[in-house]
C-alpha cells in the first residue's frame, strides 16, 4: 500500500510537471506566433509606407502558416486625411514561412472588396494624396533604403489580383460623383531576363462593357520604370456606358449624341516619376464615333493617328480623320518639358462634303442649308496650359457647289439687299474662298469672298472663340457685275464699296446685321 502511494504521488507529480511543461509551451509558441504575425503585418506596412506618401493601416491581421496574411479593413489614407483606398480584404501570399527580424518575400496580392477614391483638388485640378504618390526621398539603388523594405529584396511576386472594386472619382465641382462597380484586375508577374529587380507583367483590367486594360511588358520595382511590349486601352462610348460617366459629363455627352469607339496602344519606356521623359510610341485608332451639336454633327468614321515620344518632345507625323465623306490631314508636335508645353500643329482639309455635317436629313424636294465641298489648309500654335492666351496661326478654306445660307448674316443682309433671289434659289454654285489668322482675341478674317450666283459679299473682321462676331461686309447685286467686269469691276467695286456696308455683329447663333452708309461703321 505504501508503495502504491508513492507511485501515485510521483505520477501526479509528473503530470503537473507535463501539464505545466505543455501550458508552457503553447504559451510561448501562442507568444511566437502573435510575434511573427505582428512582425509580418509590420513588415508589409513598412515596405508600403517607406515608398509611397499615402499612409497604410489596417483593423486586424491573420496570419495562416507557412504564409498567408489576410489584413481586414486596411486603408491608404494621404497627409491631408483623404482615404485612397478602403479595402474589405487584402491578402498577401509570402514564397516561404516567414521569420522573425528577416525580410518577408512576398509572391501574391489579392485585394477582394472594398473601393478606390479618386478625389481632385478643384483650386489646382491635383488629385489629392496622389500628387505626388511616391515619396521623392526614395532612391532607386536598393542599397539606400534599409534591406528589409528594399523591393526588389522583399518582392517575389507572381500574381496581383483586385477584384470587384468600387471606383469613385470627384472633381471637387461638389457635383455627384462618378461610381463604377465591378472593376477588376488581374496581373500575373514573373522574373524578368531584364535583369535584377524587373518582372515580366501581364494585366488584364477593367470593367465590361466601356472599358478595358490589356499590358503585356516588364517593370522595374526599384527605378519604377516600365518597359511596355504593348499597352491596349479600349473605351466604348454607347448608351449602355455613358451612365459611368460623371453626372456633369454624362450630360455633356448625351446632349452631344457622342458614341464611338477608340482604341489607344502604347509601347515602349515609361518612366513613372517622370512621365514627360517616356520613350514610347502611341497608336490612336477611333471608329465609328460622332458628336452633334444643335443642328449639325460631325461623323467620324475612321480616325488613325500615331505619336512618337522621346527626350520630352510628343510628334504626331501624321493623323488621318475621316470625315463628312472627305478626309482631314493632321500633324504636330509638342514640347511636353518646356515651360507652358508649346504646342504646333498642321491641317489639311480634302473635300469634305458639308450636307453631311446635317443632323437630320432635308426634307424631299427642299434645298439644305448648308451644302458643298470645303477644302483648306493651315497652321496654329499655342500652349497647353494657356491655349487662348498663347494662340496663333493662319489658314485658308475654299467652299464649291455649294450652299451656304448658314454663314452668320449673309440671309440678313438678303434681306437687307431686297432681293429674294440672291439666294440663288435651289442651285448648289455657291462658292466661298477666306483667309484669316488666329489670335489670342479669334479668328481674324482677313480676305473673304462669297458668291451666291446673284449675290456677291466680301468682308473683314473677327469671329470670337466664343462665337461673337465683329465683321465689316461688303454685298450686294453690284458686286457680281464687277466680277464680271474685271479691271473695269475693280474701278467701279472700288467706288461701290465706299457706298454701302454691312456691319455684322452679335453672334453666330444670332447675328445682327446693320448698314453702315458711306463706309462709316463707327
Amino acid at each position: 500500500m505504501k508503495k502504491f502511494l508513492i507511485a501515485t504521488v510521483i505520477a501526479i507529480g509528473l503530470a503537473v510537471v507535463v501539464t505545466i511543461a505543455v501550458v508552457y509551451f503553447v504559451a510561448s509558441q501562442s507568444s511566437t506566433a502573435t510575434a511573427l504575425r505582428d512582425y509580418v503585418a509590420r513588415q508589409i506596412v513598412a515596405i508600403v509606407n517607406t515608398h509611397l506618401e499615402p499612409t497604410l493601416d489596417y483593423e486586424s491581421v491573420e496570419l495562416e502558416l507557412p504564409g498567408t496574411v489576410r489584413l481586414t479593413g486596411a486603408t491608404l489614407t494621404s497627409p491631408d486625411g483623404t482615404t485612397i483606398l478602403d479595402l474589405d480584404m487584402m491578402i498577401v501570399t509570402l514564397t516561404e514561412v516567414p521569420s522573425l527580424n528577416k525580410p518577408i518575400h512576398i509572391a501574391r496580392v489579392e485585394i477582394d472588396g472594398g473601393s478606390v477614391n479618386l478625389h481632385q483638388d478643384s483650386a489646382t485640378g491635383n488629385f489629392k494624396g496622389l500628387q505626388p504618390l511616391v515619396k521623392a526621398g526614395i532612391k532607386t539603388k536598393t542599397t539606400e533604403v534599409p534591406e528589409t523594405v528594399a523591393l526588389s529584396n522583399v518582392l517575389r511576386l507572381e500574381h496581383i489580383t483586385l477584384k470587384d472594386l468600387r471606383l469613385e472619382y470627384d472633381d471637387g465641382s461638389g457635383s455627384q460623383p462618378m461610381v463604377i462597380e465591378g472593376f477588376s484586375t488581374d496581373m500575373e508577374v514573373s522574373p524578368s531576363s531584364q535583369g535584377a529587380s524587373w518582372y515580366d507583367l501581364r494585366v488584364t483590367s477593367g470593367r465590361r462593357p466601356g472599358l478595358t486594360l490589356d499590358v503585356d511588358g516588364a517593370f522595374n520595382i526599384d527605378t519604377f520604370v516600365a518597359n511596355l511590349t504593348s499597352a491596349v486601352c479600349s473605351i466604348q462610348l454607347n448608351d449602355s456606358t455613358i451612365g459611368s460617366l460623371p453626372p456633369q459629363l454624362q450630360q455633356l455627352v448625351r446632349s452631344l449624341d457622342a458614341q464611338g469607339l477608340a482604341d489607344v496602344t502604347l509601347a515602349g519606356f515609361v518612366p513613372l516619376r517622370e512621365p514627360q521623359s517616356a520613350d514610347v510610341t502611341v497608336d490612336i485608332k477611333v471608329r465609328n464615333a460622332n458628336v452633334a451639336a444643335g443642328e449639325y454633327r460631325l461623323p467620324v468614321a475612321l480616325l488613325e493617328a500615331q505619336i512618337d515620344m522621346s527626350d520630352g518632345v510628343a510628334n504626331m507625323p501624321s493623323a488621318t480623320v475621316t470625315t463628312l465623306n472627305g478626309t482631314v490631314d493632321l500633324s504636330g508636335s509638342a514640347a511636353l518639358t518646356e515651360p507652358g508645353i508649346p504646342v504646333s500643329a498642321r491641317w489639311t482639309l480634302n473635300e469634305l462634303h458639308l450636307r453631311e455635317a446635317l443632323r437630320t436629313a432635308t426634307p424631299e424636294g427642299e434645298a439644305p442649308k448648308i451644302a458643298g465641298l470645303l477644302t483648306g489648309q493651315g497652321n496654329v500654335s499655342t500652349s497647353a496650359t494657356d491655349a487662348i492666351g498663347s494662340m496663333s496661326g493662319q489658314g485658308e478654306v475654299h467652299v464649291r457647289n455649294g450652299r451656304l445660307l448658314v454663314l452668320p448674316g449673309i440671309t440678313e443682309i438678303i434681306q437687307k439687299v431686297g432681293n429674294a433671289a440672291a439666294s440663288g434659289g435651289q442651285d448648289f454654285n455657291h462658292q466661298a474662298d477666306a483667309t484669316f489668322t488666329l489670335s489670342p482675341g479669334g479668328i481674324k478674317v482677313t480676305s473673304s469672298e462669297v458668291n451666291t450666283g446673284v449675290l456677291g459679299a466680301s468682308g473683314t473682321g473677327t469671329i470670337g472663340y466664343d462665337g461673337a462676331l465683329d465683321m465689316l461686309v461688303n454685298a450686294g447685286p453690284l458686286k457680281r457685275l464687277q466680277n464680271a467686269l474685271g479691271a473695269v469691276g475693280d474701278l467701279v467695286g472700288r467706288v461701290t464699296d465706299q457706298l454701302v456696308k454691312y456691319k455684322v455683329q452679335g453672334t453666330i447663333a444670332e447675328p445682327k446685321v446693320s448698314v453702315a452708309p458711306l463706309g462709316l461703321g463707327g
